[in-house]
């Protein structure tokens, strides 16, 4: 009987023997079928993800000396669809700019009697995207502008902000008349109302602007389709500038 069973063990295990030398002979993953797979991104590098950046960083002043109660225009480009904040040292914290068009953010502060105006310089911008940020420091380029002026210099052409509606931006007039304006910012000798044109496309319609506190204003009942938009202006100086821009009536 026992002999039996002996012959009986003998032949199970020589059966098991291939089966074994094969489970031995492969890596012990590869024993194992993965019932799913496990992305492998390289040390360092990520994907599907915005990389943060800031193109410009300007304050306007609205006019003026910094002074109590005039207000910083801040203006911001970068990333597209991302958080944007503003903070002054010992003035404010996190001052949010609004995206008003794909990448171009903007605010405002007023300037308050407590405020250190050496501060302003200061001005930092935070942009985040996506996990990650990009820092940036204010440029006040209109400084350069403000002291030209006061030495009779002023070489500087006014500047055309805040148009509307925005490049590129697809407006409902929904029957009533399409509204169009900007605002104008001339730091040395002024922004010169007389030399306002504005064309809208290629006819001029400069008789029916309306402006008033350096900012300009038209409307008109548009068609259905796209505009193209062109604005002329000059200081007082002589400075001339113009911009153009085009959006579509929907």
């Amino acid at each position: 009987m026992k002999a039996h069973l002996r012959k009986n063990a003998a032949a199970a295990m020589l059966l098991l023997a291939p089966l074994g030398a094969a489970l031995v002979a492969q890596p012990a993953a590869a024993q194992y079928a993965p019932q799913y797979r496990v992305a492998q991104v390289a040390p360092g590098h990520v994907t599907n993800v915005a990389v943060p950046a800031v193109e410009s960083f300007v304050a306007d002043l609205d006019r003026g000396r910094l002074e109590p109660g005039r207000v910083l225009h801040f203006r911001l480009l970068g990333t597209p669809r991302s958080n944007v904040v503003v903070n002054i040292q010992n003035i404010v914290s996190d001052l949010p700019l609004a995206e008003t068009q794909p990448g171009v953010y903007v605010g405002s502060y007023t300037i308050r009697r407590s405020d250190d105006v050496k501060m302003l310089d200061r001005a930092v911008a935070v942009l985040r995207t996506g996990g990650k940020h990009a820092v940036a420091r204010v440029n006040m380029g209109w400084r350069e502008q403000q002291a030209s002026a006061q030495h009779g210099r002023d070489t500087t052409p006014p500047r055309i902000l805040d148009m509307t509606p925005h490049n590129g931006e697809r407006v409902s007039d929904r029957g009533r008349n399409t509204r169009l304006s900007a605002r104008l910012s001339d730091d040395g000798s002024g922004v010169d109302p007389a030399s306002v044109r504005l064309r809208i496309n290629g006819r001029d319609v400069s008789r029916d602007v309306r402006v008033r506190d350096d900012e300009v204003h038209y409307r008109e009942d548009l068609p259905r389709g796209r505009h193209t938009v062109e604005l002329a202006v000059r200081d007082r100086a002589g400075n001339a500038t113009r911009t153009t821009w085009t959006f579509n009536v929907v």
